[in-house]
């Protein structure tokens, strides 16, 4: 991909203007993981932010569990769905982003097809939460979304 605005950035390979992230608040303590990165890349762009990616820099991760790190799946697959919802539910305009996050945490579901109860449970707890956090919502403007949408398709 050439170097060029995007809307999202990978947690191990960013560099931060910290007061910046803080001056949004950071990252949502409640949030735990899963598009963590997505979620405060929304709350950037909404800032008035825009995240450049830079082809020239690259950045190697190698991540490997051995058997005392597994990864616990259920909690993973609840989270990923209930983030998946709240990514633009508290992010976008309520009209469209609380259709587009149910919609991303069903394709989630149907896409990695394990611990469907799970991820059943965390898109209401995504649902759920985006009336408990209604007060933390940072809806960008419907131009914001637009132009968000805009640069996640090219």
């Amino acid at each position: 991909m050439p170097s060029g605005l995007t809307t999202w950035f990978m947690g191990g390979c960013a560099l931060f203007h910290v007061p910046t992230v803080m001056a949004i608040g950071g990252y949502r303590p409640w949030w735990i993981y899963g598009y963590e990165e997505p979620e405060l890349a929304a709350r950037l762009f909404a800032a008035g932010h825009r995240i450049w990616y830079d082809a020239s820099v690259l950045v190697e991760h190698n991540q490997f569990y051995n058997p005392a790190e597994r990864r616990d799946f259920g909690e993973y697959d609840y989270l990923y769905a209930r983030n998946a919802v709240l990514l633009t539910s508290m992010n976008f305009p309520l009209p469209l982003g609380l259709p587009l996050g149910i919609a991303r945490s069903v394709r989630r579901a149907f896409l990695f097809k394990r611990n469907f109860v799970r991820k059943s449970v965390g898109l209401l707890a995504g649902i759920g939460l985006t009336v408990a956090r209604w007060r933390e919502r940072t809806p960008m403007s419907w131009a914001a979304a637009r132009e968000w949408q805009r640069l996640n398709r090219a």
